[in-house]
């Protein structure tokens, strides 16, 4: 089990939870799209034997991660770019 497959059974926990628990999503539309990318990346993992596929696995992940923490905190793209931005300016 690597790091990775970690990171997509916690994002997989979290859907779950958000199915069963509603209350805890606070924007339905990305946690939508972040659960459709979390089972894009689970049906990209069963075809690692390219590794074309195995990128594009991970980079869905990362995509359904985004979603995900866009649903949990109710905020937006731009919200999250400008505080990302600033935290990199701030250090």
């Amino acid at each position: 089990m690597t790091a990775m497959d970690v990171v997509l059974a916690s994002l997989m926990a979290y859907v779950i939870a958000g199915a069963v628990w509603p209350q805890i999503v606070r924007s339905r539309r990305y946690f939508i799209v972040g659960s459709a990318a979390v089972v894009a990346a689970i049906a990209l993992s069963s075809l690692e034997f390219w590794r074309l596929f195995h990128f594009l696995a991970r980079l869905q992940e990362a995509v359904a991660f985004v979603l995900l923490v866009l649903a949990a905190s109710g905020g937006s793209v731009v919200q999250l770019w400008r505080e990302v931005g600033s935290f990199i300016k701030d250090g």
